[in-house]
């Protein structure tokens, strides 16, 4: 789906910058496995307030160029918002050193993980690395969108209802 039309400059400008937690390169010259490392990568990224993942470029920054989902990436959006529940743009750049793809990744809502098809349930990044989200990672999202009962006013209470 190409939604996104990146200009060159400002494609070139990403690959400036190192991997991180909104920025994955993927060397993928040949394939990239569509049934666990791209559910995975996507939700890890939205998990992480969204970012960029793309495929044609190695760890380094440097084009090297994809044949991966030739003719069938603009298929790939409907598939991820099937198994993910979240809308993925995605979009087939030809840069003057070799096709890439980017993957366009929003921020999951808050309170809402966003749970993985792939080899992790709720994958995140450690590093350059992907892993199954910890407890205490789970618990502080699925508690962003929990009223905070201490701020609220109660009509009738004085301090003589207080506990010491």
């Amino acid at each position: 789906m190409d939604i996104n039309k990146t200009p060159i400059e400002e494609f070139d400008r990403w690959l400036q910058h190192l991997e991180g937690k909104n920025l994955e390169f993927k060397t993928a010259q040949y394939s990239f496995n569509e049934q666990k490392d791209l559910p995975d990568y996507c939700a890890a990224l939205a998990n992480e307030r969204g970012g960029k993942l793309i495929l044609g470029v190695d760890p380094s920054g440097i084009v090297v160029g994809s044949t991966a989902f030739q003719g069938s990436y603009n298929t790939l959006s409907q598939k991820l918002l099937s198994s993910l529940g979240i809308r993925i743009d995605v979009e087939e750049l030809k840069h003057p050193k070799g096709r890439v793809l980017i993957f366009h990744i929003p921020s999951r809502l808050p309170g809402q993980p966003i749970k993985s098809t792939g080899k992790y349930t709720y994958p995140m990044r450690a590093g350059e690395s992907l892993v199954e989200m910890d407890s205490m990672t789970l618990k502080t999202i699925l508690n962003e969108t929990m009223p905070d009962f201490s701020c609220k006013i109660v009509e009738g209470l004085s301090l003589s209802d207080m506990d010491e």
